[in-house]
């Protein structure tokens, strides 16, 4: 029994430096696999990917990748968007109470003033 209670109390400078090599190995691996999990989450989730610096686990490829779904994704959207709004125009219908000329106003609007007087607001309650 007491060659039991031995081996389960191996202090680190009994371990071989192989052994040490890989378990700093196996160590990286796994948070660069976490890395990953992370990015994919976040992708899914937001819709983009929040990379850190020094963090090379996502290839190029990947991440294009993802980006091109993601853009094909919302060109889809925009394009039956766009359809409905013409069709909803052109038949002259109306969508709870608003017209199409309201949203072809609403988009050709110069919000610009608006957002610049919001954003001053928001720095001086800030400071």
């Amino acid at each position: 029994m007491e060659g039991a209670s031995r081996f389960l109390f191996v202090s680190m400078s009994d371990i071989s430096m192989e052994k040490k090599l890989e378990l700093v190995q196996q160590i990286r691996s796994q948070y660069h696999k976490n890395q990953y999990d992370m990015q994919n989450r976040e992708q899914i989730l937001y819709g983009r990917s929040f990379s850190r610096e020094g963090n090379d686990t996502v290839s190029g490829e990947a991440l294009s990748e993802q980006g091109n779904t993601s853009f094909k994704l919302r060109f889809a959207a925009a394009l039956a968007l766009l359809a409905g709004v013409i069709l909803l125009d052109m038949s002259g219908r109306n969508i709870a109470g608003i017209s199409m000329d309201k949203v072809f106003q609403a988009i050709s609007t110069d919000y610009y003033k608006e957002v610049e007087e919001f954003v001053e607001t928001l720095a001086d309650t800030a400071e």
